[in-house]
């Protein structure tokens, strides 16, 4: 513990990387199994009895709280855009397997505010895939056919009674007899005016202003504002008085839907007064507005009308926007079952595997995807509280 062991004690700190494996003998031969990997949190000591807790979550939150950069992307697969977010957030090509995407938006644009698992999620809703961390700590886009493909359509172990120490019905899946799919996809235009500022500015003799321009339309570039083209200082306010233009000079940090724009008055004695001021920059603009709606009604007369909606502008027709509320209406029209199941340990098990549950009392095997997966050791035993949910024919992720 921290202040009685003073070789490991001095290590014990939040925002670790830890990987813990479980071992096995197998045959005569050692095997490990990878259980996780990610960040410590806070350690928590037991004072009394010489312990320290150590909780541990894995990387995928750690993204989730990464600040995107200001960064634009014009016709490139989820794929590729999820590699260069993960890049950009320190993470080497080995650490991440990525399906090809099968959507390609127009135009994908981050700005100050975003954050790079927000950003990840929005590109995989845009096209039914799935991004997560498997138990080795590599991430993982799988797209919308993935599971329509080996090994996940062959079940990879059968529960049989004998294996369950404990089960638990768990609340059905959610219900969603009526779907409603929105999406504003963009592209790059040609350079117009992007901004003007409705105020007129003044500058001190020898002062320097900062001001934030903000966009109706993320920008992929903006031009350097040219004196009298896009801006005019006068020595009087209200357009009066001479014109002192070649004493300002004004420059610009742009950003995906803000811009910051200093001005600085170089004259000695007048106070500047920026008549006018505008930026010039190339736009991303909506091309046209999706809204598709999918309705079960044999579902909503049994089990009420249960409503959602996705807006999401990186979907880029309506005829994937269509067929994404069809899909997830005939996924969700009926409840499925959600086991949780403690069964003897197998190590074997991955995320995402497909499982056969042997029902007790029908004697009826039914197909489930693991979609949940903790392990318990104690010694001499291994054991594992398994979530599972069923499998049914309009699955398609």
């Amino acid at each position: 513990t921290p202040d009685y062991n003073a070789t490991i004690g001095t290590a014990l700190q939040p925002n670790r990387p830890v990987k813990i494996f479980l071992g096995f003998e197998i045959g005569g031969q050692e095997v490990t199994v990878p259980i996780i990997e990610g960040l410590s949190l806070q350690p928590k000591e037991d004072k009394m009895n010489r312990t320290v807790t150590i909780q541990v979550q894995d990387y995928v939150t750690f993204i989730d709280g990464i600040p995107q950069e200001t960064s634009v992307y014009t016709d490139q697969r989820t794929d590729q855009i999820i590699a260069d977010i993960l890049a950009r957030a320190g993470i080497g090509s080995s650490n991440y397997q990525l399906d090809q995407g099968l959507n390609t938006p127009a135009f994908v644009g981050f700005g100050v505010g975003d954050f790079a698992g927000e950003s990840i999620k929005k590109l995989v809703e845009a096209e039914q895939g799935i991004f997560y961390q498997d138990e080795s700590g590599t991430f993982r886009f799988e797209n919308r056919l993935k599971s329509s493909q080996a090994p996940y359509t062959t079940s990879q172990w059968t529960v049989q009674p004998d294996d369950i120490l404990e089960w638990e019905m768990q609340e059905s899946s959610t219900i969603i007899n009526h779907m409603i799919v929105n999406g504003k996809p963009r592209s790059v235009k040609g350079e117009v005016e992007v901004w003007r500022d409705g105020t007129e500015e003044e500058i001190v003799p020898g002062g320097t202003l900062v001001i934030t321009a903000q966009f109706n339309d993320p920008v992929t570039s903006i031009s350097a504002p040219e004196a009298l083209l896009d801006y005019q200082a006068l020595d009087h306010p209200s357009g009066a008085g001479s014109d002192i233009t070649g004493s300002v000079s004004v420059s610009v940090q742009a950003y995906t839907n803000t811009a910051q724009i200093t001005i600085t008055n170089n004259h000695a004695t007048q106070v500047a007064h920026m008549w006018y001021l505008k930026l010039r920059g190339t736009p991303a603009t909506v091309d046209y507005e999706i809204s598709e709606v999918y309705i079960d009604n044999d579902s909503v007369s049994t089990f009420t009308e249960k409503q959602q909606t996705i807006d999401n502008d990186y979907i880029q027709s309506s005829d994937f926007a269509a067929a994404l509320a069809k899909n997830i209406v005939n996924r969700f029209k009926d409840p499925m079952d959600v086991l949780q199941l403690k069964i003897r340990g197998v190590p074997q098990l991955q995320l995402r595997d497909k499982i056969n549950v042997k029902d007790m009392d029908l004697g009826t095997s039914k197909p489930y995807r693991l979609i949940g997966l903790q392990g318990i050791y104690e010694p001499g035993t291994f054991s594992q509280i398994v979530m599972l949910r069923e499998i049914t024919s309009a699955e398609s992720v």
